[in-house]
């Protein structure tokens, strides 16, 4: 999956207001920055951050209708533009998982 958190989606708005006119090029889209991983990666993520009994309430439930939903969602994005003009990304999965936690505090 591809996954920003919370705060790099507001870094990544505000960077963009900070852009001079014309930088996004003609279009003026551009897809901001992320990270690409799996839910396995996630799992073991979570299991760094708030140890084995909270990676134990995480049980396997496939529902093929979310399945055929995500499924068909990008695992990444080049980002080539965002790189290029300073958009903002999270350091990693362990520090995204972080900011939730220090959310929730």
């Amino acid at each position: 999956v591809w996954i920003a958190s919370p705060d790099c989606a507001i870094d990544t708005l505000l960077h963009a207001a900070t852009l001079p006119p014309g930088a996004l090029g003609p279009g003026a889209v551009v897809s901001g920055r992320g990270l690409s991983v799996t839910i396995a990666e996630m799992l073991e993520a979570l299991e760094r951050a708030a140890g084995t009994d909270a990676r134990a309430l995480v049980h396997a439930k496939p529902d093929p209708v979310v399945a055929g939903i995500v499924g068909g969602w990008p695992k990444a994005f080049a980002c080539t533009q965002a790189t290029a003009l300073g958009f903002p990304v999270d350091a990693d999965l362990d520090a995204l998982i972080a900011q939730h936690i220090a959310a929730q505090r």
